[in-house]
């Protein structure tokens, strides 16, 4: 029975504590982009349609299309008007059908941590073009520390044939931290797509990618609820030692 109760108390403090950190950022700016352009060349592109600029987000969706090529981004972005924990979600659509067009999306995103917080950045992109094309798929995103000027953690991509990377592929970034209270930090991923010249094969200009990348800003445990948490560990092992006796027995 006193182990019941030593449970139920470390559970009712995790969410008091979750509950009263409600507020742990403040976000001092954001840019949400999505652009379609064309290469002349490589990589030199100059702007066809700016397609969405995102200064003040809710939950936003942007498409457009040039020719028969088309960009579609979705933005989650609720919790930031709340400054409250949570998470950033995105997902984004890169279609491609003629050659010479270059679609990027690209998310910056400044907080400051009014506590200290823990942050998972965990992000995906298929994509997949015709063998043979001079294609470029270019993806990465993660945390920057802009107080102190270096990276928390960030992964980049470079794909398709023209860095000799298979037609086909999944990309896949993951990674962790805690960010310390009153330093200013960038959240952001990027998805470059170009569909460049081909000059030793017909182009045919098809190139697709899509996918997602989410930020989740957490609350990080008061050292009370660590220790709690510490404490009812050794109770709960010898729990389950006199359970495994008993059954022998």
């Amino acid at each position: 029975m006193k182990l019941r109760s030593l449970t139920v108390s470390v559970g009712l403090l995790l969410l008091l504590s979750a509950h009263v950190s409600a507020a742990g950022i403040s976000v001092t700016s954001w840019n949400l982009r999505t652009s379609t352009s064309e290469s002349i060349g490589f990589p030199s592109p100059f702007d066809w349609d700016e397609v969405l600029v995102v200064t003040n987000p809710l939950v936003h969706i942007g498409d457009t299309q040039v020719g028969q090529n088309s960009t579609h981004v979705e933005y989650d972005c609720s919790w930031l008007m709340d400054e409250a924990f949570g998470t950033f979600g995105s997902n984004f659509t890169h279609v491609t059908r003629t050659v010479r067009v270059r679609q990027i999306s690209t998310v910056a995103i400044n907080i400051i941590p009014t506590e200290d917080i823990r942050i998972t950045f965990d992000a995906s992109v298929t994509y997949a073009h015709t063998p043979g094309d001079e294609t470029v798929v270019t993806f990465g995103g993660g945390v920057a520390n802009l107080t102190q000027g270096f990276p928390v953690f960030v992964e980049n991509f470079n794909a398709g044939n023209a860095y000799s990377e298979p037609a086909s592929d999944v990309l896949t970034i993951q990674g962790e931290a805690i960010l310390l209270a009153g330093n200013t930090y960038r959240l952001g991923y990027t998805l470059d797509t170009d569909n460049g010249a081909d000059f030793t094969h017909p182009p045919t200009g098809i190139l697709d990618a899509t996918g997602w990348a989410n930020f989740t800003i957490a609350p990080v445990p008061e050292p009370s609820t660590v220790f709690l948490i510490a404490a009812a560990l050794p109770l709960l092992r010898r729990r389950r030692a006199q359970r495994r006796c008993s059954h022998r027995k």
